[in-house]
């Protein structure tokens, strides 16, 4: 690789690095006021239980094993959801009511475009994804799953 090549890929990874950082500090920042802001598109708090989730999560292995563990004296906000280029986020808040536990966390998810394109040596395939793959709900409760499964670990 060039030196100039590798000077701008570094100077690109640089720019990631502090864009990222002023976008953890925004959120510890709206975290402790209390106020929501920032990139992306917010949505209002939901909230969901083991009987009704917002994003449908009530399926998932998590919700079935805060269900067997703490029946229903546990739920869950989703305090924050966006999306980032190709991929919906989502912060979810899990509350365990008789322990006065609070777990929060991110969860994340690919948005699948309408169609995947590369090479495989000298050949080129495009191959086209089912609507299932390409919805945007689809995502963000996928990136709720994945948030509550992770509130899940640290219990």
């Amino acid at each position: 690789m060039a030196s100039g090549q590798r000077s701008q890929l570094s100077t690109l990874f640089d720019a990631m690095l502090v864009h990222n950082k002023e976008r953890l500090d925004a959120l510890l920042r709206d975290d402790r006021s209390g106020q929501r802001r920032g990139d992306g598109e917010r949505a209002a708090a939901t909230h969901g239980s083991a009987r009704d989730a917002a994003l449908d999560v009530a399926s998932s292995a998590a919700a079935r094993y805060l269900n067997e563990r703490f029946a229903n004296r546990w739920h869950y906000e989703i305090a924050e959801r966006y999306r980032v280029g190709d991929e919906a986020i989502v912060m979810c808040k899990l509350f365990l009511k008789d322990h006065g536990v609070v777990k929060t966390q991110f969860g994340r998810a690919p948005i699948a475009a309408g169609w995947v394109a590369g090479r495989s040596g000298s050949v080129h395939f495009r191959l086209a994804l089912s609507a299932a793959e390409r919805n945007e709900e689809d995502a963000y409760r996928r990136a709720a799953e994945n948030a509550l499964t992770n509130c899940v670990k640290l219990l």
